[in-house]
């Protein structure tokens, strides 16, 4: 950005009257020569330097220490020293000295008219107060210098985008920010602000046309909210895990930080209805929203990183709110549950207009499938557990309690129909195969993790052990599966031979012998409730927590039941 300056260097005379050794009298002048000026006219941009030159006449060396006093103000008489970097009030020409030369570097200034006052010190009367006039063309600076509010923990700017945390329980709706801007501009808008959403402010120049916007993102700190992902025993128990383990961190690095930060580049993506043909694609999006919103959740709150996480994050779920619609294919909508669960970790940290939009499409959601009703074998089998799954998890998304008890009279109706005599799952005798039984439940290992997170451990266990009439839980649904996972010589099932849906007949593991390895994702979600699972992973996979997955590793974290 240039502006048209006059620069100045300037040559002061100096002539001693008196004799080296002769006391100055204050009140009586020594001759004094007028200052030698010479003009010369450039751009001068920010960063360049105007360089101030004193010398002595003939070039003879001065006979005394002479201070003189600079300073430089607007056409309004304002000082405007302070615009140029390294500057100086007061310099000598120190005895000896034939030449002294001052560089002051020009900052953000901005002025129409000002002029550079070279005084001497008033013990020193040989120079004459002298003056040199300068203009500066109608500047086209426009810059936010400095932003602050009242109380803010942190504020880190990024560009045009400046990030301010407020301290936990602070009203953001009635904020009146402090705003330091290039010299001679104006800001818009002025007084308070509701910083409960982005607002954005805009830097006018002088010019009155050349202009800069700024975006101001206020959060609060909030104390640790419960989610679908982790408690805070659970959460303290991963910090302390991640500060104090190489194998832990590294295993998070690979599960979740190497996504977040691939999906950070990653634009928004949304469909208006979930599809065969696009849901891997949908899929694959809500698993990267997750990894960011755990990521972030790690993160440092205040960091500037955090902020731009949280960010997309937001953007990325607003996108899926803005025009996706529910449909009653529950197994196929079950694949964007990373989604909640990534909304459930952000939403107390974001602002009030996006989580009132989102929370908007999440109390669509818990309306239809609240009334979505279905028959036959889709009321009795894992349709119907995964409906009840997104119930509980909105409950917990909107700390709604009348949606969570109507979530806990839909799972108590579900387990009369769905699980028989002995735990054994409608989905086995409808499939006749263990993939269907623990693919079933999966979804009730997420119904019970939900109930933890939105009420506590032992009401997630109440409802784990909760028996039907016909004397069978949850729980026995997990003890009909154990031998097969646990000693596959002795207990072999042959997958799908009596399957009641004839497409199973086509699968590749069609009348083989169930093998545990293709369902121990299951167990890495059901850790979480029942601690046994952590022998059947070993026993299946020979691996320890850190080469499972990140649910699995998060799920042990808490004390045993």
């Amino acid at each position: 950005m240039k502006y048209l300056v006059w620069v100045v260097v300037i040559a002061a005379c100096f002539i001693a009257a008196c004799g080296q050794d002769e006391i100055l009298e204050k009140d009586k002048p020594i001759a004094a020569i007028p200052l030698k000026m010479a003009l010369e006219e450039k751009s001068l941009v920010s960063g360049d330097s105007l360089e101030v030159v004193f010398s002595s006449v003939y070039g003879t060396p001065a006979k005394l220490d002479i201070p003189i006093s600079i300073a430089i103000s607007d056409g309004d008489g304002v000082d405007i020293s302070n615009y140029f970097n390294d500057f100086e009030k007061t310099i000598t020409f120190q005895k000896g000295q034939t030449v002294l030369a001052k560089k002051f570097q020009l900052g953000d200034a901005q002025m129409t008219k000002g002029e550079v006052q070279l005084i001497a010190g008033s013990e020193i009367t040989s120079i004459a107060n002298s003056s040199v006039s300068f203009t500066i063309s109608n500047s086209e600076l426009c810059n936010l210098v400095s932003f602050q509010l009242s109380e803010a923990v942190e504020i880190v700017k990024d560009g045009s985008t400046i990030y301010v945390t407020m301290p936990a329980g602070a009203d953001l709706t009635r904020l009146t920010p402090e705003l330091e801007v290039s010299a001679k501009a104006t800001y818009s808008p002025q007084g308070p602000q509701d910083f409960s959403s982005p607002v954005e402010f805009t830097v006018t120049a002088q010019d009155g046309v050349t202009n800069n916007k700024y975006t101001i993102i206020v959060n609060a700190v909030m104390p640790y909210l419960s989610n679908l992902v982790a408690d805070l025993e659970m959460y303290n128990a991963a910090v302390k895990e991640l500060e104090e383990s190489g194998a832990a961190r590294s295993a998070f690095n690979k599960w979740i930080t190497e996504v977040a930060n691939a999906a950070m580049t990653s634009e928004p993506y949304a469909v208006q209805q979930l599809t065969q043909e696009n849901q891997a694609t949908a899929k694959e999006n809500a698993q990267n929203i997750y990894a960011i919103a755990v990521d972030w959740m790690f993160m440092d709150k205040k960091s500037e990183q955090a902020g731009l996480y949280l960010q997309k994050a937001t953007a990325l779920i607003k996108a899926w709110a803005s025009i996706n619609e529910p449909t009653e294919h529950t197994p196929r909508e079950s694949l964007i549950t990373p989604l909640y669960e990534a909304y459930s970790v952000i939403r107390q940290h974001i602002g009030e207009q996006d989580r009132v939009a989102i929370d908007g499409w999440i109390r669509k959601r818990a309306d239809y499938y609240k009334q979505l009703s279905f028959t036959g074998n889709l009321l009795e089998n894992n349709w119907n557990t995964i409906r009840i799954n997104f119930l509980f998890y909105f409950s917990q998304i909107l700390d709604d309690e009348t949606l969570y008890n109507t979530s806990v009279d839909n799972l108590k109706s579900h387990i009369e129909l769905n699980i028989l005599e002995n735990g054994v799952s409608h989905d086995f005798v409808n499939r006749d195969a263990f993939a269907y039984h623990s693919y079933n439940l999966l979804f009730y290992a997420r119904i019970l993790k939900a109930a933890g997170m939105y009420k506590d451990k032992a009401a997630a266990t109440a409802l784990y052990q909760l028996q039907n009439k016909k004397g069978s839980s949850i729980e026995s649904c997990v003890k009909f599966w154990e031998p097969y996972m646990m000693d596959t010589e002795n207990y072999v099932h042959l997958e799908f031979v009596n399957t009641e849906w004839a497409p199973d007949k086509d699968r590749n593991d069609y009348n083989k012998p169930y093998n545990p390895m293709g369902t121990v994702y299951v167990l890495d979600e059901l850790r979480y409730i029942d601690t046994k699972c952590a022998e059947y992973v070993l026993k299946i996979t020979s691996m320890n927590k850190y080469g499972r997955t990140f649910n699995y590793w998060m799920n042990s974290l808490q004390p045993a039941n």
